[in-house]
C-alpha cells in the first residue's frame, strides 16, 4: 500500500511551503472516504487563491472573521474577507512566518521559524512584544491556540514542548516531554504526553482541554488547560481514522477536525475521539476541493477553512449539522458609562442550520449578562442585555460567554465583551455665536447652555479676544452669559472672529471651542475700487462688486457714457461695459457712489473708483507635454516660453510663427503660423515625441552569394557587444531594431538575404542572441525578406515591416506584423503591388506628414510610395512619386529608403540611397518628395546604394544619419556616421575582409 501511495506523490513541488514548516512531507496522496454515515455534511467546495504570494500554512480568524494566512515563503501574512477578497497584507520583519493567532483583543501572534520567536503585533504591523525571551524562544513555533482566558499555548515542534504565556507574554509553563530514543535511534513513546514533532493545537475553551496534534505518534493528546494528560484518540495508517503525518487541527461546536497531511483529506471525529467522516480529497487540479498537501484548518460559523499548501489557496466547505445551530453575530460588543443603569440591548439570531425546528437552551459563565434560559429557532431573534451587577464594575473591559445546547451536547459558544468606560460628552449650545454690533449702540450679550451626559462636573472658559467677557468658570449644567464689554467701542466697522473654549476635564471630550463673530456695522465693497481693462474685439466685460454692510443700497455714475449699473440693489453691484468702449483707447476713469438705504452704516455715502484701459491685443496659449519645453514665438512682436503651461495675454495682433526648441531624448514639434486678432485667443499644442538616444549599431553582411547570415551587436565605438547567426543560409541578411516584445530594450529583427533561391524569412532575437519569434521560409518567394520596425499604432510597442517578392506572380508583398504573448508574430495588415520589379521593395517607417503616426515608405524600381496605416494596420496609399534622375543618377535599381528628423524641424524627412556617377548617395527629401533638400556622398566610388538608417545618437535632439556601404562586389563592410550637417563623423569596419557591402541600423539596448 505504502508504494501504491508513494507513487503518486512524485509531482509534488519540493520547494513548497510544507517544506518550510517541517521539510518532513514530500507528498500528498489522495484522501481515504468515510467509513461511516456522517452526522454532519460538506458542501459547496470553494476556494480562496494565493498563487500570487505562495503557499499558505496555518490559519486563523479575528473577531470581525477576517482570515489570516502565513506564507513562509514570501515572508507574508495575507489577511482576506470571508468571501476570499484580499484585505490586507503584513510583512513587518518576518522572514519565515508559519503559525498565526488571534486574541480577543485582535492582537496578531506570528510564529517566525527562521529566529524561533512569536511576535505579538497590532493590526497595522506595529510590534507589540514577543513571547518569553523573544528570538530562540522556540525551536519550531509550529502552532498556536489563545484560550479565552488571554493565556496562549505554542506548540515547539522540534523540542517536543508546548509553551504557555500570559497575555503581556510572560511564561506561564509549559507541558509535553520527547519520546525516549534508545541506541536503535527509533523513538519510543509508550507514556502519555511525550511527543515525537507535535505541529497543531488547538483550545476548547467549553470543555478547558488543549488539543495537541502529535505528529509523527499519528495521534491526538487531549490535555488540560494546565497540561495534565487526560486522553488520546488516533494511530499510524491509511484506514478512516488513521493518520499519516497529522498536521493542524480545530475543535468547533462539537468536533474535531484533524489534517491528516499524508492522506490528503480532513479526519472528523467527536469530542470523545470517535472517528465520524473524512472531508476532501487529493488533487493538484484547479476543481474545488482538490486538496494536495493541506497543512491547517479552522472553523468559522458554517465555514470550514483549509490551508491548501501545494496547490496554493484557501479551500472552503460548508459545514451543516441537521442538528446545528447557527449564531449570528458571532461576537457581541456592549459598551457602558460607568456607574449608570444599564440599558443596551443587543439582537442575537439564533436559527437551525437545517430545516428542523431545534430546541435549545442556555447558560453564561458571568454574572452580568441577561439571556433566555431557553428557546427554539422557531423565534430566532433574542436580545442580549446587561443586569443590575454592570453598576458595580470599575472601568475596564469584560469577558463573557453564552453556551448553547441541542439535545444534550454544546452547540455553539457566543462570544461577548463587556466595556465599561468613562464617557462623558461636553456639550455646548449654540455651537457658534453671531453678534451684530452697531457702533455706539448698547453692548450686546448672548446665551451658552453648558452640560453633560451625566452628573455636575466642573467647567473653566477662556475667550481669545479682549472684546468678549464670560464667567471664568462653574458646574454644569447651566446658562452663562457671553456679553461684549467696552473694547468693543474701539472696533473699527468690520467683521471680527473670536474663540471661547469650554474645558471641562472629567468629559470624554474635554475641550469644546465656540466660535464667535462680531459685525460692527459698515458699508463696504469689494473690490473697493474697480480696475477693468477691455480688449478691442473681445466680449463686453460685466464686472461684479460685492456690496456688504447693509441690507439694500443706492447707486449712481458720474456723467461717463461707456458702462452702466443697477441703481437699487441688495448685495451685488453690476458694472456693464457697452458698445462705446470699443471707439475707446488708453485709460479712462469714473466714479461710482454707493448710499445705505437703511441701518447705521457710519461710511455711507461710499465712493467706488472705475478705471478703463482699452487696448488692441490677443491672447497666446500653448501647451506642452514636458516641462522642459522652450520655445520661440516671431511676428508682429517676439515673445519666448517655456514648460508645460504658458500665456500671453496681451499680444499685439499680427501674423506669428512659433517654433519650438530641441530637447535631449525627445523629437521637437513642428513651427506653426498663425495670426492674433484683437479680443480673441489663439491655443497652440506643442507635443514632444521621445526621441530616444542611439547607444549601439547592429549589422549584418551583404548579399554575398558566401557570406554568412551573422549579425554582430556594436556599441558605437564599434565595439562588439554580441554576435550570433540568425539563418543558416548564405547572401547575408537584412537588419532592423525595435522594441517588439515591449520590455522597453531594443530587440534585433532580421530579414534572409538577397539570394535568387532564398525565400523570405524573419526572426526575431532579442540582442544576446535569444530568439523571441520567427516565420517563413515563405514559399514560392525570392530575394530573401527586407524588413523595418517601429511603433505604428502608438501603443509603445515596435511592429515589425516584411518586404517579400512572389517569384510565382511577380507581385511585391508588404506585410506588417505584431508579436503577441505567445511568442508569435502575427499578420496584422498587408498590400501588395507590381511594378516589374524582381526583388522586395525596400521599406522604411517615419512620421513623414507630422501627424504623430508612423507612415510606411516603400521604394521599388525608382518609385517611391507612401501608406498611412489604419486601426487595423492595413496600409492605405497616401502619395506615390516616380524620381527624376538628375544627371549620371541611377534610381531605379534596388534604391533605399530611411526617414529621419535630419534638420531637427520636427517632422521626418525621406532618405534615399541611390547611385550617382558611380558614388553611393543619400539624397534627403521633404517629406511629401515635393522639394529635393540635399544629398550626402557617403561612398566615393561605391557603386551601389547604401543602407540607411536615422538616429540621434549625439543627444542633440537632432537625428545622424548612419549609411551601410553598399551592396557592390567589391564594397566593404563600412558604416560611417554622419552629423545632421552632412560632415563624416565616425566609420566603423563590421565585417573585416567581407564583400558585397554591410546592412546597419541604429538602436537602443538597456
Amino acid at each position: 500500500m505504502l508504494k501504491k501511495i508513494l507513487k503518486k506523490t512524485k509531482d509534488v513541488d519540493r520547494n513548497s511551503g510544507l517544506f518550510t514548516l517541517l521539510l518532513l512531507i514530500a507528498a500528498a496522496v489522495f484522501a481515504v472516504g468515510s467509513v461511516a454515515e456522517a452526522a454532519i455534511s460538506a458542501t459547496n467546495a470553494s476556494y480562496i487563491s494565493t498563487k500570487s504570494y505562495g503557499n499558505p500554512i496555518r490559519i486563523a480568524k479575528d473577531k470581525a472573521g477576517l482570515l489570516y494566512a502565513t506564507v513562509p515563503a514570501d515572508g507574508k501574512v495575507l489577511i482576506y474577507s470571508q468571501s476570499g477578497m484580499l484585505y490586507n497584507t503584513i510583512e513587518s520583519s518576518f522572514n519565515k512566518p508559519v503559525s498565526i493567532a488571534v486574541d480577543d483583543l485582535n492582537r496578531i501572534y506570528v510564529g517566525d521559524s527562521s529566529n524561533g520567536s512569536v511576535t505579538v503585533i497590532d493590526p497595522t504591523g506595529k510590534f507589540l512584544f514577543k513571547l518569553g525571551a523573544g528570538n530562540g524562544e522556540f525551536g519550531l513555533p509550529s502552532d498556536i491556540a489563545i484560550a479565552s482566558n488571554g493565556k496562549s499555548y505554542v506548540v515547539d515542534s522540534s523540542n517536543n514542548r508546548v509553551k504557555i504565556y500570559n497575555n503581556d507574554g510572560q511564561s506561564a509553563g509549559s507541558f509535553g516531554i520527547a519520546c525516549v530514543t534508545p541506541i536503535s535511534g527509533v523513538p519510543v513513546c509508550n507514556a502519555q504526553g511525550q511527543f515525537n514533532f507535535p505541529t497543531g493545537i488547538a483550545v476548547d475553551d467549553i470543555a478547558g482541554e488543549v488539543y495537541v496534534v502529535d505528529s509523527n505518534n499519528a495521534r491526538v493528546q487531549v490535555f488540560d488547560l494546565s497540561g495534565s494528560f487526560k486522553r488520546s484518540f488516533g494511530s499510524f495508517g491509511d484506514a478512516a481514522g488513521q493518520f499519516s503525518r497529522p498536521q493542524g487541527i480545530a475543535v468547533a461546536e462539537g468536533y474535531v477536525y484533524v489534517v491528516d497531511s499524508y492522506h490528503a483529506r480532513i479526519q472528523v471525529y467527536d469530542l470523545s475521539g470517535n472517528y465520524i467522516m473524512n472531508i476532501g480529497s487529493y488533487g493538484s487540479g484547479s476543481a474545488a476541493g482538490a486538496l494536495k498537501v493541506p497543512m491547517d484548518v479552522l472553523k468559522s460559523g458554517i465555514k470550514l477553512y483549509i490551508t491548501n499548501s501545494d496547490n496554493a489557496r484557501i479551500e472552503s466547505y460548508d459545514i451543516k449539522d441537521p442538528n446545528g445551530l447557527v449564531v449570528t453575530p458571532s461576537w457581541v460588543a456592549l459598551d457602558v458609562n460607568i456607574g449608570t443603569a444599564p440599558s443596551i440591548s443587543k439582537s442575537v439570531n439564533v436559527s437551525a442550520q437545517g430545516e428542523n425546528v431545534l430546541s435549545w437552551t442556555a447558560r453564561t459563565d458571568v454574572d452580568w449578562l441577561n439571556f433566555p434560559s431557553s428557546g427554539d429557532t422557531s423565534q430566532p431573534n433574542v436580545q442580549v442585555s446587561l443586569n443590575s451587577n454592570v453598576s458595580q464594575f470599575a472601568e475596564g473591559v469584560y469577558n463573557g460567554r453564552i453556551m448553547f445546547k441541542v439535545q444534550g451536547g454544546v452547540d455553539y459558544v457566543l462570544m461577548v465583551t463587556l466595556n465599561i468606560q468613562r464617557k462623558f460628552d461636553l456639550s455646548v449650545s449654540p455651537a457658534s455665536l453671531n453678534i451684530a454690533y452697531n457702533q455706539n449702540l448698547a453692548v450686546a450679550t448672548k446665551a451658552l447652555n453648558i452640560s453633560s451626559g451625566i452628573g455636575n462636573l466642573p467647567w473653566t472658559a477662556v475667550a481669545n479676544v479682549n472684546w468678549i467677557d464670560i464667567a471664568p468658570s462653574g458646574m454644569m449644567p447651566t446658562n452663562v452669559d457671553v456679553a461684549l464689554n467696552q473694547n468693543a467701542n474701539q472696533l473699527a466697522a468690520g467683521v471680527y472672529s473670536g474663540l471661547i473654549t469650554i474645558n471641562a476635564p472629567d468629559a470624554t471630550n474635554s475641550i469644546v471651542t465656540v466660535p464667535v463673530t462680531l459685525s460692527v456695522k459698515k458699508i463696504s465693497v469689494n473690490p473697493e475700487s474697480v480696475s477693468i481693462t477691455h480688449k478691442k474685439g473681445s466680449a463686453l466685460e460685466n464686472i461684479t462688486v460685492a456690496v456688504a454692510g447693509n441690507s439694500r443700497w443706492t447707486a449712481s455714475k458720474d456723467a461717463s457714457n461707456w458702462f452702466s449699473i443697477a441703481q437699487v440693489g441688495d448685495g451685488v453691484l453690476s458694472i456693464a461695459l457697452n458698445q462705446s468702449v470699443e471707439q475707446m483707447s488708453g485709460l479712462n476713469n469714473a466714479n461710482i457712489t454707493i448710499t445705505a438705504v437703511d441701518g447705521d452704516a457710519i461710511n455711507s455715502p461710499l465712493v467706488v473708483p472705475v478705471s478703463l484701459r482699452a487696448i488692441s491685443a490677443g491672447k497666446i496659449t500653448v501647451a506642452s507635454n514636458i516641462e522642459q519645453a522652450s520655445f520661440n514665438i516671431t511676428g508682429a512682436a517676439n515673445l519666448g516660453g517655456a514648460g508645460r503651461s504658458w500665456a500671453a495675454d496681451e499680444v499685439v495682433p499680427g501674423s506669428y510663427t512659433i517654433t519650438f526648441n530641441n530637447i535631449r531624448g525627445y523629437r521637437k514639434p513642428a513651427a506653426v503660423n498663425f495670426v492674433v486678432e484683437s479680443g480673441k485667443s489663439v491655443a497652440l499644442n506643442g507635443l514632444y515625441r521621445q526621441n530616444p538616444v542611439a547607444n549601439v549599431v547592429v549589422v549584418a553582411q551583404g548579399p554575398g552569394p558566401r557570406n554568412d547570415a551573422n549579425v554582430k551587436v556594436l556599441d558605437l565605438n564599434g565595439n562588439l557587444i554580441n554576435e550570433f547567426k540568425a539563418f543558416s543560409s548564405k547572401y547575408g541578411a537584412k537588419v532592423a531594431m525595435g522594441d517588439v516584445d515591449g520590455d522597453g530594450s531594443g530587440d534585433v529583427v532580421v530579414g534572409s538575404g538577397a539570394g535568387p533561391d532564398i525565400h523570405a524569412a524573419v526572426k526575431v532575437f532579442k540582442y544576446n542572441g535569444s530568439l523571441l519569434a520567427s516565420i517563413g521560409p515563405i514559399a514560392d518567394t525570392a530575394y530573401g525578406a527586407n524588413v523595418a520596425a517601429g511603433d505604428i499604432d502608438g501603443d509603445g510597442i515596435s511592429e515589425i515591416v516584411v518586404s517579400m517578392f512572389d517569384d510565382t506572380t511577380k507581385t511585391n508583398i508588404i506585410s506588417v506584423y505584431s508579436y503577441d504573448i505567445s511568442n508569435r508574430l502575427i499578420e496584422k495588415g498587408r498590400v501588395d503591388f507590381s511594378d516589374g520589379s524582381r526583388h522586395p521593395a525596400n521599406v522604411a517607417l517615419g512620421d513623414v506628414n507630422n501627424d504623430g503616426r508612423l507612415e510606411l515608405i516603400v521604394v521599388s524600381s525608382g518609385h517611391v510610395r507612401i501608406y498611412a496605416t489604419n486601426d487595423n494596420m492595413v496600409p492605405e496609399l497616401l502619395s506615390a512619386a516616380a524620381l527624376t534622375a538628375n544627371s549620371g543618377a541611377d534610381y531605379a535599381t534596388q534604391m533605399t529608403v530611411g526617414a529621419g528628423d535630419v534638420n531637427g524641424d520636427g517632422a521626418d524627412e525621406v532618405l534615399l540611397g541611390y547611385v550617382d556617377n558611380n558614388d553611393s548617395v543619400v539624397g534627403v527629401y521633404n517629406g511629401n518628395l515635393s522639394s529635393f533638400m540635399y544629398a550626402v556622398n557617403v561612398f566615393a566610388n561605391g557603386k551601389s546604394a547604401p543602407s540607411i538608417s536615422c538616429m540621434d545618437w549625439s543627444g542633440d535632439g537632432v537625428m545622424e544619419l548612419l549609411a551601410g556601404q553598399g551592396a557592390a562586389s567589391d564594397g566593404r563592410s563600412a558604416a560611417r556616421i554622419f552629423g545632421s550637417d552632412g560632415s563624416l563623423v565616425k566609420e566603423i569596419n563590421a565585417f573585416r575582409a567581407s564583400k558585397y557591402g554591410v546592412n546597419a541600423v541604429f538602436g537602443v539596448i538597456k
